[in-house]
């Protein structure tokens, strides 16, 4: 099945605002919600390497998280934050979902855009924004089925406090 832009097979748009939370173990989880609904959904937990800050995603749904060991883990942050910077993520994982086992393929290209003001716990603090433009495609491996999911994103990364402070992720998921 070929899947595109412009098929009829939109199934829905979504938009998720981010809220990030350190980790006892020095990382950050994230936690995403939908504007007018109290539903939260955990999606995320970053963790240093050598290039800066990488994500080790769950996929799934609130409740019903399932680890997907990505390799390689995707840049999220790089230690050197210069304008305009541009870097391409690819990167992979297979996990299992009941009985059906998925193959999950993460690409995209992510840019430092600028510089804002921001104020966290009544400090202001100066925070990079970095753009990301990302698509996951999932295939099944029984059936061979294929969906994807197409993400656009501005993050503002605080470097002082080491994390993420806001973020507004816009979707599309095909069938």
């Amino acid at each position: 099945m070929t899947m595109t832009e412009s098929s009829s097979s939109l199934v829905q748009q979504f938009r998720f605002e981010v809220v990030y939370r350190p980790t006892a173990a020095g990382g950050i989880d994230t936690v995403w919600t939908q504007p007018n609904s109290n539903r939260e959904v955990r999606d995320r937990h970053m963790v240093k390497t050598a290039d800066g800050l990488a994500g080790t995603y769950l996929v799934g749904d609130a409740g019903e998280w399932l680890a997907c060991d990505w390799r390689p883990p995707p840049l999220l942050v790089p230690h050197t934050l210069d304008l305009q910077r541009t870097w391409a993520i690819d990167s992979a994982c297979d996990h299992a979902e009941g009985t059906r086992q998925l193959h999950e393929h993460l690409t995209g290209t992510l840019k430092i855009t600028g510089t804002r003001q921001a104020t966290v716990d009544g400090r202001p603090h100066t925070v990079w924004v970095v753009h990301r433009e990302w698509r996951m495609d999932t295939t099944e491996a029984k059936s061979s089925s294929k969906s994807y999911e197409t993400m656009t994103a501005d993050a503002w990364w605080a470097p002082q406090l080491r994390e993420f402070v806001k973020e507004t992720v816009d979707g599309v998921m095909y069938f």
